[in-house]
């Protein structure tokens, strides 16, 4: 049966958001881990699972910890610069986290942890917008491998098929991918129904000695395929920051960000550019201001004068203005009455009443104009 549209389903579950409170705690986790744990490691993950990464908590449930929180949470745990970082060197930690990573704590040995990390690899499923690492092609004819049922969603999907005797044929040559491009939402799905697994999950592990070294090789790696103009541009920036003296720096503010100011506000090293303030507190009870507010008062006044004077044409609301009250509301009443008239006598009625009523009109409007001329 085909399902009602009226029918909607309603979840009943209710997800708190995370208030400064989680916040907090995390921060205080991170550092009680700091206190308890021997080796601590920085780690990312690339095509991240949920289902994959719970077989690397469990190899290390018994002697390790994993957090995978806010960067900016984490950083604030471990000390943004050497004055608030909570132990040792940890300063420097906290600047790498960045993208997709995490902190893992644990007591087990540093060179089978690694070792680990470096082997451990699991294929999956691509999702769209990542990179074919083949190219794959479909010959013309049956594809036994899908049932009946599936012919609509392959056809919905792009693939050239219908349905002969029963079985799903492909009636030209198809080409699902080639390599080295980016899959769309309907690609990932056609390699999916077809059992190609082209993305690899696999963690990345750095220690505390060897982070940096790490780093710095997968930022090079990153750099070497950017655009040349792009690339040119980091190493020329990277050159100029170098030049300058390294020391303590303060974290700037919402209000001297690139976010809050735009890219204009920053100059050609990164450097945030505050303009100074023009907030003026005592403005409104100087004199330049009273002099502006009334000096606008009575500009507004010359406007409308002129504008009633000399600029508005005479319309047909100058003439109903000028009428004498009597004259307007007797006219009114004639009106009214005349309608109802023209109305009664379509529909058959007797309209002597309504005459007696419009002949009286006249009575009253010398009545009034008497009592107005006293």
């Amino acid at each position: 049966m085909p399902r009602s549209k009226r029918e909607k389903e309603v979840s009943l579950t209710k997800v708190k958001k995370k208030n400064k409170e989680s916040k907090k705690n995390l921060v205080k986790d991170i550092r009680n881990s700091v206190d308890t744990y021997t080796h601590m490691f920085v780690f990312s993950v690339e095509n991240m699972r949920a289902t994959k990464f719970i077989e690397v908590r469990q190899k290390f449930k018994a002697n390790s910890r994993f957090f995978f929180g806010k960067n900016n949470v984490m950083a604030v745990a471990l000390g943004r610069d050497a004055s608030t970082e909570y132990a040792n060197q940890l300063h420097k930690v906290s600047k790498i986290l960045k993208g997709q990573c995490g902190l893992m704590f644990t007591n087990a040995d540093r060179g089978a942890v690694v070792k680990y990390f470096n082997e451990f690899k699991q294929p999956d499923y691509a999702r769209g917008g990542q990179e074919a690492t083949e190219t794959i092609e479909l010959p013309e004819g049956p594809l036994a491998q899908f049932p009946f049922s599936m012919e609509p969603q392959l056809r919905k999907l792009g693939l050239p098929v219908k349905l002969d005797k029963g079985v799903v044929t492909l009636l030209s040559n198809f080409t699902v991918c080639n390599e080295g491009d980016h899959l769309s939402a309907e690609q990932a799905r056609i390699l999916k129904l077809l059992g190609y697994k082209m993305s690899i999950f696999q963690p990345f592990g750095w220690s505390h000695s060897t982070v940096f070294y790490e780093m710095l090789q997968r930022r090079v790696n990153h750099l070497l395929q950017l655009p040349l103009a792009r690339r040119c541009l980091s190493i020329t920036r990277g050159a100029l920051r170098s030049s300058i003296p390294s020391g303590d720096v303060r974290e700037p503010k919402f209000s001297e960000s690139t976010a809050y100011f735009g890219r204009d506000k920053v100059d050609a090293l990164g450097s945030r550019i505050v303009p100074p303030s023009k907030f003026k507190p005592d403005y409104y009870t100087s004199n330049s201001f009273k002099n502006k507010r009334l000096l606008s008062v009575l500009g507004s006044i010359i406007v409308v004068i002129v504008y009633f004077a000399w600029l508005r044409e005479p319309s047909d609301l100058d003439e109903i203005l000028s009428t004498p009250p009597h004259v307007l509301s007797a006219n009114l009443e004639r009106r009214m009455l005349r309608e109802e008239i023209e109305t009664a006598k379509k529909k058959g009625q007797d309209t002597t009443l309504l005459e007696a009523q419009l002949a009286y009109v006249d009575v009253k409007e010398a009545a009034l104009k008497t009592q107005f001329a006293k």
